[in-house]
């Protein structure tokens, strides 16, 4: 489960791994020494010794073509991962990039090729985007290419659909807790909807051609105790309608990440910290392959009356002489690199019974008496419970839900995805999600 306070937050920022098909199946790949290195280096990248990771965020490329193969791979390795950073799996977060976009779908379909052609001449191209996305014929047209990585990325809660291009952990058991008990909420964002080949070429050299739409970055800043952090593959300057989404971003998410480029570069943008990460695997053809990835550590500071998201960014970066992932430092010599965000005021909500002095005196005495039987439970987390019922058989996961109650008669033709998730609706809704977490605990493989 996503809560882990009142320690410091520490995230795994992983960029453009381009898992291969081609690589993976004839036993040539190249890289897989890179990914054992990196779970090597993490333990010494300069974290405390008993720091462990909290979440795992990919901002695109997992994969080279969009294969199945190379999302079987991903599972594994990233199971791997989790494992060696101790970190739940359910916390991996993911968003899709151009490479997760599988090209034969494209050369297969001339309507999706015309439709891409179609919105980028629009006058307002996100207006036509969100327009085709809104007709059920036309988000499935769009969203083809995607097919392998919506089934992988699903186990996660990370799929893009029709009804929601982006995902966000807008429960709040699936928000992060950082360390005074506030939220850290996690937008994905889908910028690759309109990937193809025109877009290989993109700026410097050539035209912006992807597209985002305003929804998308419509992030709920005003709540309190809550602050954003997105994920996005392409940065702004390869979106159409770029200046409207950096303005959202900038304005709205304490933290932005990005990949794409295979440029690495950590900056504050107003009150904003903006990282466009190095890429794990960059293509070894390019002038300056250096694969990279980035550990960001999280802390809320009060002063006086005010409060700051302190940002701390370890960057590291492949040394060639030395054949292992070292220290990336900038100009200013500073690692890790640190940054001061401010954060709107929040005060934890007092306990129920604690609102005048009588009270808080009343539970201070309490507190000193042998706790009570019913302890109160963290939250369940939806994001567990998707992950945990992925992880089992078909079969077992259907006697669960038949065991507690939870299918319909409605509930034909629809996929395993949209199954779990009206389970886990109808057992929020009945009050059984405490049986359904409990359910899948027990069918877990025992270790």
């Amino acid at each position: 489960m996503a809560m882990r306070g009142p320690r410091k937050l520490v995230l795994l920022h992983l960029s453009d791994i381009h898992l291969r098909e081609g690589e993976l199946a004839s036993g040539q790949d190249l890289d897989e020494d890179i990914r054992s290195r990196l779970l090597a280096d993490i333990p010494r990248c300069g974290l405390p010794d008993n720091a462990v990771v909290d979440a795992v965020l990919i901002t695109g490329d997992l994969a080279f073509g969009g294969k199945e193969p190379e999302y079987k791979l991903a599972r594994t390795w990233l199971q791997t991962l989790c494992a060696k950073v101790g970190c739940p799996e359910s916390q991996v977060w993911v968003v899709p990039g151009n490479h997760d976009a599988d090209r034969d779908a494209l050369t297969k379909n001339a309507s999706l090729r015309d439709m891409h052609t179609v919105i980028r001449k629009e006058t307002d191209p996100a207006q036509a985007l969100g327009d085709r996305l809104r007709e059920e014929a036309g988000a499935q047209t769009l969203l083809l290419p995607f097919a392998a990585y919506n089934k992988f990325a699903e186990q996660y809660g990370c799929e893009t659909t029709g009804e929601s291009v982006f995902w966000e952990s807008s429960d709040e058991e699936d928000d992060l807790i950082l360390n005074d008990g506030s939220h850290l909420r996690l937008r994905g964002i889908h910028t690759a909807i309109l990937s193809d080949k025109s877009g290989d070429n993109g700026p410097p050299k050539g035209p912006a051609t992807e597209v985002v739409g305003i929804k998308q970055v419509q992030l709920r800043d005003e709540v309190e105790g809550i602050c954003y952090l997105t994920l996005c593959h392409h940065p702004p300057e390869w979106l159409l309608d770029g200046d409207v989404v950096q303005d959202h971003l900038t304005s709205r998410a304490r933290i932005q990440l990005f990949g794409h480029k295979h440029r690495q570069r950590v900056r504050r943008i107003d009150n904003s910290v903006v990282l466009g990460a190095g890429a794990l695997h960059p293509s070894r053809g390019e002038a300056d392959w250096q694969p990279r990835y980035n550990i960001l550590r999280l802390e809320v500071r009060e002063q006086a009356s005010h409060r700051t998201l302190h940002v701390e960014v370890y960057q590291r970066a492949w040394k060639p002489g030395d054949t292992h992932f070292g220290k990336d430092v900038d100009a200013d010599g500073k690692y890790p690199k640190t940054f001061e965000v401010a954060l709107g005021p929040w005060s934890p909500p007092e306990p129920k019974g604690q609102g005048d002095a009588a009270a808080h005196v009343a539970g201070i005495a309490a507190s000193a008496a042998p706790p009570p039987d019913n302890i109160v439970t963290p939250p369940i987390a939806t994001k567990d419970l998707v992950f945990g019922l992925f992880a089992m058989s078909f079969p077992i996961r259907m006697q669960i839900f038949v065991r507690l109650g939870l299918l319909d008669d409605a509930d034909t033709g629809i996929t395993d995805g949209e199954l779990i998730k009206r389970a886990i609706r109808r057992a929020r809704v009945r009050n059984q999600l405490s049986d359904l977490a409990a359910a899948i605990e027990a069918a877990r493989p025992k270790e």
